[in-house]
């Protein structure tokens, strides 16, 4: 028996051989083209990581910048509105303070002096008229208040002696009407007496000890 080659057998007697180098082919071409899009993919994610990258640093460097621009402007508007409202607010009570003043203060300088002029009125002292007359004193008994003053007028037409009791020594009320000679008057003259102590007071004319008279002092 002749020898024969495998190779030369396989190329020779299989029909399909050219059919099996075509499929390789293919076969290495669609790996070469799965690898080139494969690397293009991977290439295409890489980018859009990065884009991603970027993009959230953009975003987180304006949002951070907003931020800071926002606390500021908040900031400086808050403060801003304070200042004004403590401007307002002080502005407003100095001059609220000024008036309640002058008000208080005219108000009392116009009542005061009217109330005090009116209890000067009312408390100051005050002078009863006593007429000595040829038959006696008229009015032959007044009534004051202490601190008031009994004013004596002589118009009898003669001497006359307005002068505590007792006669002849009128010291009845020594120590608060005493004597001193001034009551002898003549005629058209006057004689006054001022009564710091409330009392009943009897009194008669020395010169004529029968006209009388008496002052009561409240």
């Amino acid at each position: 028996m002749r020898y024969r080659s495998p190779s030369r057998y396989l190329s020779v007697h299989r029909p399909g051989n050219a059919a099996l180098w075509v499929i390789l082919a293919v076969v290495g071409i669609a790996i070469i083209v799965a690898a080139v899009l494969l690397t293009r993919e991977q290439e295409a994610t890489n980018a859009n990581i990065n884009g991603n990258a970027n993009t959230s640093g953009d975003a987180g460097a304006n949002t951070n910048a907003a931020r800071n621009v926002n606390t500021t402007l908040e900031t400086n508007t808050n403060t801003t509105t304070n200042s004004a409202t403590t401007n307002v607010n002080t502005n407003t009570s100095t001059p609220a303070s000024n008036t309640n003043t002058a008000t208080n203060t005219n108000t009392n300088a116009a009542t005061n002096p009217s109330t005090t002029n009116a209890n000067t009125s009312a408390t100051a002292p005050k002078t009863a008229e006593v007429s000595m007359t040829s038959s006696g004193f008229s009015p032959r008994s007044v009534t004051i208040k202490v601190g008031d003053t009994v004013r004596w007028t002589n118009n009898s037409g003669s001497l006359a002696y307005p002068a505590p009791v007792f006669h002849p020594t009128h010291r009845a009320y020594a120590g608060i009407w005493d004597d001193d000679g001034t009551g002898q008057v003549a005629n058209g003259q006057t004689y006054s007496f001022t009564f710091d102590t409330a009392g009943t007071y009897q009194y008669h004319d020395h010169l004529r000890p029968e006209r009388t008279g008496t002052v009561i002092v409240e």
